[in-house]
């Protein structure tokens, strides 16, 4: 296990240590904030208090959801197993493939950790602690309030179909599945073809969601997993293509397993092809 544990630091000490690490949550907050700031200018100018629920309408639409998904590309994009491991047995190569994805894991929740408490920061003067929507949400999701910079909408479809809560802890489990299926994705075809086809696959991943609402059928939902990490995915339409909460929940177990076995076997076969090459 401590070979897993090294592996992991290594790769927290490489990504703390590069110049992405240290603009990457710059970039966040500079995304973040034209995204935020139309909506607290209008709540400010009505009198109007946001609970602490920022984070659920940003991860819960396309657009947003795609501008912050992409902020873990460029976290993930280089990632692959650390070179100041040497790795001489099989049973050495499985616990530092375990250690990258245990990085995989951890990096993952701290970056939906940092997105809750950055989109919450531009809501500072106009915040109210509640466990429900509150009056401003719901005013700027149903009202006709004219805001020229406005990114994206308040979905209503959350207001109507959860309670704040549920929805809120719904999309902290929802987007970290997305962003460790992407870190997962990066990282196995980044070891199998020493190339960047993590970040082109993790790309489309991304977009498409959004080439399924402008061009594709509905049943296509059913294999996009930017999609199917969005509350705002399970409804009526969609509920016609068999896409409900469970078959997405079902989703990411199944393609977080295989993706986990696949890190392990490209690990070995890598080790394997080294061992033969010396």
């Amino acid at each position: 296990m401590h070979k897993a544990f090294e592996a992991c630091k290594l790769q927290y000490k490489s990504l703390f240590s590069s110049v992405k690490g240290k603009t990457l949550p710059v970039l966040l907050f500079f995304f973040l904030m034209p995204l935020m700031l139309p909506f607290v200018s209008a709540a400010y100018s009505y009198g109007w208090k946001l609970e602490p629920f920022a984070y659920t309408f940003i991860i819960n639409d396309s657009i947003a959801n795609m501008v912050v998904s992409s902020g873990a590309v460029l976290l993930f994009s280089d990632i692959a197993r650390p070179v100041g491991i040497a790795s001489v047995s099989r049973h050495e190569v499985i616990k530092s493939s375990a250690g990258s994805i245990m990085y995989i894991l951890s990096i993952a929740f701290l970056y939906v950790l940092y997105l809750i408490v950055i989109s919450n920061v531009f809501l500072i003067p106009v915040i109210s602690f509640s466990s429900e929507w509150g009056l401003g949400w719901k005013m700027l999701a149903y009202s006709d309030i004219e805001m020229p910079s406005q990114v994206f909408a308040i979905s209503t479809h959350l207001i109507k179909q959860f309670t704040a809560i549920d929805a809120f802890v719904y999309s902290i489990i929802s987007e970290w599945c997305l962003l460790v299926t992407i870190g997962l994705v990066c990282y196995c075809l980044n070891q199998a073809t020493k190339k960047a086809w993590g970040v082109v696959c993790s790309i489309s991943i991304i977009i498409f969601d959004i080439t399924i609402y402008n061009s594709l059928p509905g049943w296509w939902l059913r294999y996009s997993p930017a999609s199917l990490a969005m509350l705002s995915t399970y409804q009526e339409e969609a509920f016609f293509y068999g896409v409900t909460p469970r078959y997405g929940a079902s989703f990411f177990i199944v393609i977080t397993i295989v993706l986990v076995c696949l890190c392990f076997v490209i690990d070995n076969a890598f080790h394997l092809h080294r061992s033969r090459d010396g």
